[in-house]
């Protein structure tokens, strides 16, 4: 301390303690009655009891004429923001003549915000199809504590967020974008603090393409039919249905055709499928099934 009044800042979050000399140079006794600090959270400080200095708690309560007080600061940041704590030396202390009239010791963080950096490390699927949605991931890097917060990732250069994820204990946010047209996306990210980091976005975006999804064809196996049956309804009733699961439209074209009279035996029926909408859907999507043809009676 000079005169009445300490300063030390701390240059991050492994800095080493500091220790600092509280003396009794007047010609009263030092009875401080309580330490008053400003942020507790960020700052601990503690006294060594001495011949001259009497602790409790912690914390000195008495220092005899001409006397000296070791304590010792400790700073266990919760934010890379820089905070500070004033610790004020509460009780009869003998400081009215001084300017400020209070014992006073300032504690401070760094002096300088640390930056953060933001990399969109992953899509899953690598390769997704309509109807799919796609988990993007994102690594927030800081050079002092480990970044938290959340990320909001942007989709094709929209101002709103289309997901968006709070960061785990190892710097990692995954959002899930969903409703995707066929075709390429691009995404970019930003990252906002909890713990102080100024906010940063990727410098870059980057890319997956959607590709076409197959429709989903049916067709249970028909029941057996006798010779002389023409193929109909009863047996080309495929369906097919989208991502959604709902019925898809298009055309179906069966071979063989409808009203066909197919010899006995085990017969092959195929079908291709083309969907109406070929934005989204592959085309033709095809299938088989075995029908049973047995013999007429004689």
């Amino acid at each position: 301390f000079i005169r009445t009044q300490a300063y030390a800042q701390f240059a991050g979050p492994s800095a080493p303690s500091q220790a600092f000399k509280m003396l009794e140079s007047g010609n009263l006794a030092l009875s401080p009655t309580s330490l008053g600090q400003t942020d507790t959270t960020d700052y601990d400080l503690t006294a060594t009891a001495s011949t001259d200095c009497t602790v409790s708690g912690g914390l000195p309560t008495a220092l005899a004429i001409g006397g000296v007080c070791a304590l010792t600061a400790s700073y266990t940041p919760t934010t890379v923001a820089t905070t500070t704590d004033t610790v004020t030396v509460n009780g009869a202390l003998n400081a009215d003549l001084s300017t400020p009239s209070s014992v006073q010791l300032t504690l401070t963080g760094p002096a300088t915000t640390p930056t953060s950096g933001i990399t969109i490390t992953s899509f899953l699927p690598v390769a997704p199809t309509f109807g799919q949605s796609v988990t993007v991931s994102a690594t927030v890097t800081g050079t002092l504590l480990e970044p938290t917060g959340t990320v909001a990732f942007y989709l094709d250069g929209s101002s709103t967020d289309a997901a968006s994820g709070t960061l785990n204990g190892s710097g990692v946010a995954t959002g899930s974008l969903t409703g995707l047209s066929v075709g390429p996306h691009s995404v970019t990210a930003t990252y906002t603090s909890t713990n102080g980091y100024p906010s940063a976005t990727t410098s870059v975006s980057s890319n997956f393409t959607v590709s076409k999804a197959n429709p989903t064809l049916t067709w249970a196996t028909p029941a057996a039919i006798t010779y002389g049956t023409a193929l109909s309804g009863t047996q080309l009733d495929a369906v097919a249905t989208g991502v959604t699961g709902a019925s898809l439209p298009g055309t179906f074209t069966y071979t063989p055709l409808s009203r066909t009279v197919l010899t006995a035996g085990s017969q092959t029926l195929s079908v291709s499928f083309a969907p109406t909408d070929t934005t989204d859907y592959t085309t033709p999507a095809t299938t088989t099934v075995q029908l049973q043809v047995n013999r007429a009676a004689s």
